[in-house]
């Protein structure tokens, strides 16, 4: 279903390509209210790094223009964050409770329909996912660890809780799990 040369205006979000252009707009110091409240700009350096990228393996991933080889590339970024994610929600089950858990809900988040949804576009759902995701793993090792050990996974955690804070601000209220 990704945009490609064969079908080159299959499967395109209205979103995206707003948000792309933003991400530009704001590399190069022009500013826009939506670049600090949709997504923050964390969100648009990802997407700007996106674009580079996209530049670079333009040949490789088959974009029919520099606009589609960036959404490539925020799309795959997108589904290998969504799979982390999976796996990390398994993760926090088996810390928490046992392998049985963990496996029900990496399943039931893979087939949520929202998350395969938000997965399939460029938009910063997928993304914040990933990073609640993260930052409940780190309070459930947290929770595991013996007090001599904690200093790393403190350490870890408010970096998560920062880049998540970066990346969409309500997010900060899950830096409040590792506490």
């Amino acid at each position: 279903g990704l945009p490609n040369s064969h079908h080159p205006y299959y499967s395109y979000h209205p979103d995206e390509v707003p948000l792309l252009i933003w991400s530009q707009w704001l590399s190069q110091g022009q500013l826009v209210a939506k670049q600090f409240i949709y997504g923050g700009t964390f969100y648009f350096l990802m997407l700007r790094a996106c674009m580079y990228f996209g530049d670079m393996l333009g040949g490789l991933i088959g974009g029919f223009n520099a606009l589609a080889n960036a959404i490539l590339v925020a799309r795959y970024l997108q589904v290998f964050l969504a799979l982390l994610t999976v796996l990390l929600v398994y993760e926090c089950g088996r810390l928490l409770y046992d392998r049985k858990t963990g496996l029900v809900a990496a399943l039931v988040l893979a087939l949520a329909p929202a998350h395969i949804v938000a997965t399939q576009t460029v938009r910063p759902d997928a993304i914040s996912a990933f990073l609640v995701a993260l930052i409940a793993l780190l309070a459930a090792k947290l929770l595991r660890s013996e007090p001599s050990g904690r200093t790393k996974l403190l350490m870890y955690s408010g970096i998560a809780i920062g880049a998540a804070s970066a990346f969409r601000l309500p997010l900060i209220g899950f830096g409040l799990l590792p506490v």
